[in-house]
């Protein structure tokens, strides 16, 4: 899946406590799992990021992003 910025998903769902993500890799999935599984890891059992994640943080998501039309023209190929 693709995001609209190209850059994955990590963290605990904003609106849904508890509910934690790893998604939207685009196509690097294999090459970001360990490094990502890790860092998720480290959170849940922490309370806090280990590091700075603020580029694939899902609380950098805006409202905005929802919109179809937006999506298609940032997702396209």
């Amino acid at each position: 899946s693709f995001t609209p910025d190209d850059r994955y998903y990590l963290g605990e769902a904003p609106e849904l406590s508890g509910y934690w993500m790893a998604t939207g890799y685009n196509s690097i999935g294999i090459v970001s799992s360990g490094g990502a599984g890790m860092a998720l890891a480290q959170w849940l059992n922490d309370g806090e990021a280990p590091f700075d994640l603020w580029e694939v943080d899902i609380r950098r998501a805006q409202p905005f992003q929802k919109n179809r039309r937006y999506l298609k023209e940032r997702v396209s190929e």
